[in-house]
Protein backbone atom coordinates (compact mmCIF):
# COMPACT_ATOMS: atom_id res chain seq x y z
CA UNK A 1 0.00 0.00 0.00
CA UNK A 2 1.46 3.62 -0.92
CA UNK A 3 2.75 5.35 1.82
CA UNK A 4 2.71 2.37 4.25
CA UNK A 5 5.80 2.31 5.17
CA UNK A 6 6.43 6.63 5.17
CA UNK A 7 8.10 8.35 7.56
CA UNK A 8 7.52 11.66 9.32
CA UNK A 9 10.45 14.28 9.82
CA UNK A 10 9.58 17.62 11.09
CA UNK A 11 10.26 20.71 13.21
CA UNK A 12 7.56 22.81 14.93
CA UNK A 13 8.12 26.22 15.94
CA UNK A 14 7.09 28.07 19.09
CA UNK A 15 5.21 31.85 18.75
CA UNK A 16 7.68 34.54 19.17
CA UNK A 17 5.68 36.21 21.71
CA UNK A 18 5.10 33.17 24.26
CA UNK A 19 8.99 32.22 23.86
CA UNK A 20 10.11 35.85 25.04
CA UNK A 21 7.90 35.87 27.71
CA UNK A 22 9.80 32.67 28.91
CA UNK A 23 12.98 34.18 27.63
CA UNK A 24 12.46 37.07 30.03
CA UNK A 25 12.16 34.87 33.19
CA UNK A 26 15.40 35.23 35.23
CA UNK A 27 16.52 31.83 34.29
CA UNK A 28 17.14 31.99 31.07
CA UNK A 29 19.69 34.96 31.13
CA UNK A 30 20.74 35.56 27.05
CA UNK A 31 17.85 33.61 25.99
CA UNK A 32 16.19 37.05 24.76
CA UNK A 33 19.46 37.92 22.58
CA UNK A 34 19.72 35.07 21.30
CA UNK A 35 15.75 35.51 19.93
CA UNK A 36 16.56 38.88 19.01
CA UNK A 37 19.20 37.81 16.45
CA UNK A 38 17.37 34.67 15.56
CA UNK A 39 14.24 34.27 13.34
CA UNK A 40 11.76 31.47 11.51
CA UNK A 41 12.45 33.78 7.99
CA UNK A 42 16.57 33.15 8.77
CA UNK A 43 15.97 29.15 10.09
CA UNK A 44 17.35 26.68 7.78
CA UNK A 45 14.69 24.92 7.80
CA UNK A 46 11.78 27.38 8.03
CA UNK A 47 13.10 29.93 5.75
CA UNK A 48 11.46 28.79 2.42
CA UNK A 49 8.38 28.41 4.22
CA UNK A 50 5.41 30.84 3.12
CA UNK A 51 3.38 32.40 6.10
CA UNK A 52 0.83 29.81 6.04
CA UNK A 53 3.21 26.73 6.23
CA UNK A 54 4.89 28.44 8.80
CA UNK A 55 1.34 29.10 10.63
CA UNK A 56 0.53 25.93 10.07
CA UNK A 57 3.97 24.19 11.73
CA UNK A 58 3.90 26.85 14.69
CA UNK A 59 2.27 25.75 17.54
CA UNK A 60 -1.44 26.81 19.24
CA UNK A 61 -0.02 28.06 22.70
CA UNK A 62 -1.85 28.71 25.95
CA UNK A 63 -0.97 29.55 29.56
CA UNK A 64 0.99 31.52 31.41
CA UNK A 65 4.86 31.32 32.56
CA UNK A 66 4.07 31.17 35.86
CA UNK A 67 1.58 28.31 35.65
CA UNK A 68 3.37 26.45 32.56
CA UNK A 69 2.33 26.35 29.05
CA UNK A 70 0.83 23.63 26.52
CA UNK A 71 0.50 23.53 22.88
CA UNK A 72 -0.79 21.47 20.05
CA UNK A 73 -0.52 21.75 16.23
CA UNK A 74 -2.51 19.19 13.46
CA UNK A 75 -0.14 17.58 11.61
CA UNK A 76 -1.96 16.68 7.96
CA UNK A 77 -0.71 13.64 6.66
CA UNK A 78 -1.45 12.00 2.97
CA UNK A 79 -1.57 8.08 3.59
CA UNK A 80 -2.15 7.89 -0.01
CA UNK A 81 1.18 9.30 -0.75
CA UNK A 82 4.14 7.64 -2.20
CA UNK A 83 7.29 7.16 -0.80
CA UNK A 84 10.37 8.26 -2.67
CA UNK A 85 13.57 7.62 -1.20
CA UNK A 86 15.94 10.60 -2.98
CA UNK A 87 19.21 8.60 -2.12
CA UNK A 88 22.48 11.27 -2.65
CA UNK A 89 25.27 9.85 -4.75
CA UNK A 90 28.13 8.15 -3.30
CA UNK A 91 31.02 11.31 -2.59
CA UNK A 92 34.65 10.17 -4.40
CA UNK A 93 35.99 7.88 -2.26
CA UNK A 94 33.09 6.89 -0.18
CA UNK A 95 33.07 3.08 0.57
CA UNK A 96 28.96 3.28 0.67
CA UNK A 97 28.97 3.10 4.60
CA UNK A 98 31.43 0.56 5.16
CA UNK A 99 35.19 1.91 7.09
CA UNK A 100 38.04 2.96 4.13
CA UNK A 101 41.38 0.47 5.53
CA UNK A 102 43.40 2.40 7.77
CA UNK A 103 46.55 2.97 6.38
CA UNK A 104 49.48 1.05 7.03
CA UNK A 105 53.26 2.42 8.61
CA UNK A 106 56.60 1.11 9.13
CA UNK A 107 57.54 1.32 12.35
Amino acid sequence: MAGENSVLTAQIAIPEDQARLVYEADNYNDSTENLNNNSLSGDNVFGDNSEDEIAQQTLEMKGSVSEGYYGSVVIPIDFTAERVVDTPPSMPGEMNGDMPPMPTQDL
